[in-house]
């Protein structure tokens, strides 16, 4: 007897061949054939939504904000910034003018001292001591006699003091009719000798005190007198650099 119809098929068999269908759907759909042929698959990459998939190199390039496309975008601004330095300072200026009555009688004196200044008294206030003038009425150097004129820094403790200072005898006018003038910086330290600077031979008798060896010379030409009514009028002016202040600023 023949029997004729669908085959009848087992309950297992139905399920393994559901399943095997389905896996191979999944494969197909996530696995991509290699393109050149070599028989390895490519999984596809999953892409944020921010980013798009270079096909030609299979590289990401970030699209939303445009500050980091690899594939040639717009390079980021160059910053310039400037940097502003100033040192600044000020010049404490110091006059001493000294009257020294009757010169010609104290030629014989070792030394005149004009009183003593402060250096808090003037504004210096990164080192301490005093200042004064020493002048020396007859310095004799070489056979020939000169006044010296120095200035000094004494009883200091702390901090030197860079500065300078010219020395100038007045007329009768007040004017300037003789002067020295240090054009070059000195430090005046705490310690002897560099606290003590000026002329050993500020200027000679024979230029000060032209009458004491008189002359046919000076008898038919007239010699300016330095000294007036007897007295002789110093001035001293000082110069001193005030503290050093350095600032800076950045600037676009």
């Amino acid at each position: 007897m023949s029997l004729t119809g669908t085959p009848s098929t087992t309950p297992q068999f139905s399920f393994l061949l559901r399943s095997t269908l389905i896996y191979s759907c999944w494969i197909t759909a996530c696995v991509l054939a290699d393109t050149t042929g070599n028989g390895n698959a490519i999984i596809a990459p999953v892409l944020p939504n921010n980013t798009s998939n270079n096909s030609s190199t299979g590289q990401a390039s970030v699209l939303a904000n445009g500050n980091a496309d690899n594939g040639g975008g717009k390079a980021p601004a160059i910053l310039n910034k400037t940097f502003e330095v100033h040192t600044a300072s000020q010049l404490i200026n110091l006059t001493i003018n000294w009257k020294i009555d009757n010169f010609i009688f104290l030629l014989d004196q070792a030394e005149l001292r004009s009183p003593l200044v402060s250096s808090e008294s003037i504004g210096i206030t990164e080192a301490d001591g005093d200042w004064q003038l020493i002048l020396n009425p007859t310095k004799t150097i070489a056979g020939k006699d000169y006044v010296s004129l120095n200035v000094e820094r004494s009883g200091a403790t702390f901090g030197n003091v860079t500065g300078r200072f010219g020395f100038y005898i007045l007329d009768k006018k007040g004017g300037e009719a003789y002067s020295l003038f240090d054009e070059i910086t000195n430090v005046f330290t705490v310690d002897p000798p560099e606290n003590f600077w000026g002329w050993e031979k500020f200027i000679a008798h024979s230029v000060l005190l032209p009458s004491l060896k008189p002359s046919l010379t000076a008898l038919t030409t007239p010699r300016k007198n330095l000294l007036v009514n007897g007295a002789l009028h110093i001035r001293a002016r000082l110069e001193f650099l005030s503290p050093v202040l350095v600032t800076g600023a950045l600037k676009e």
